[in-house]
């Protein structure tokens, strides 16, 4: 960190720009900003924020952009097979907490056995066993559902922030060998799954930025296109191509919303 901190980019490229505005990303641009010559390039999939903050604080303009319906005309997205399941939980007075669900009340609502046990037969319906990944609202949520699926067959695998060992789970579940994710928050955003065709939408959001990252993990096609041209040119076509994704959501009473 000594010798880093000593050295004077011309150049900071900022993944996941859309954080950019937290502390701990302006401390290190301002330490970089001393050189006069500084440019910062930031890269999102969502260039927005649930408390609507901007982000001119470190970008003067955006130079490039392309929304989510034009990548899938152009095939550098999966198509999305879309399903919405209605459930009967009530969670029209959960409140409302830095533009989300409060988190606790939340899950105190939608964490049931009931709830969760929809949530896996709906993915034995329409994911019918494919690579999936299922969004929860809390550590308790991200147990409670695993556990159902393991209880009802399938091969699942929780994952939180004190996971000990997600390198291993994520390279059993590249091999085949864990069928579903279950997360509430570790794989939310920056995570490559491409084989990854359903998403359960488990967790009531009302953030768009969060639903857009959610939905991005699974809409990665494989094999990614420049990969499957250079195939075809050289005569070689993979054995399996991911056309589509399958995204079921679990809509719940949310009234006043």
């Amino acid at each position: 960190w000594r010798y880093l901190l000593k050295q004077k980019p011309e150049l900071i490229i900022v993944d996941e720009a859309h954080l950019g505005t937290a502390d701990t990303y302006r401390d290190v641009i301002a330490h970089y900003q001393q050189n006069a010559n500084l440019k910062i390039f930031g890269c999102t999939a969502t260039p927005n924020r649930s408390d609507n903050l901007g982000l001119e604080a470190n970008f003067d303009e955006i130079v490039y952009q392309k929304d989510l319906l034009s990548m899938i005309k152009e095939r550098w997205l999966a198509d999305i097979i879309p399903y919405r399941v209605a459930t009967e939980i009530d969670i029209s007075r959960v409140a409302t907490k830095m533009g989300d669900f409060a988190t606790g009340e939340l899950s105190n609502k939608i964490n049931t056995p009931k709830r969760n046990q929809i949530i896996v037969d709906k993915y034995k319906e329409f994911g019918a066993g494919e690579p999936g990944i299922a969004f929860t609202v809390d550590v308790a949520h991200t147990n409670d559902l695993t556990a159902k699926f393991l209880e009802n067959g399938v091969r699942a695998a929780g994952i939180t922030g004190a996971t000990k060992g997600r390198g291993e789970i994520l390279a059993a579940y590249n091999r085949g060998e864990v069928r579903v994710l279950v997360s509430c928050g570790v794989l939310g955003e920056g995570v490559d799954l491409p084989t990854c065709i359903v998403g359960l939408m488990g967790r009531p959001t009302k953030s768009p930025l969060w639903y857009n990252q959610a939905v991005g993990r699974f809409l990665r096609p494989y094999p990614s296109p420049e990969d499957l041209a250079d195939m075809i040119r050289r005569g070689a076509p993979p054995a399996y191509i991911k056309r589509f994704a399958i995204m079921v959501d679990f809509v719940d009473i949310c009234g006043r919303h």
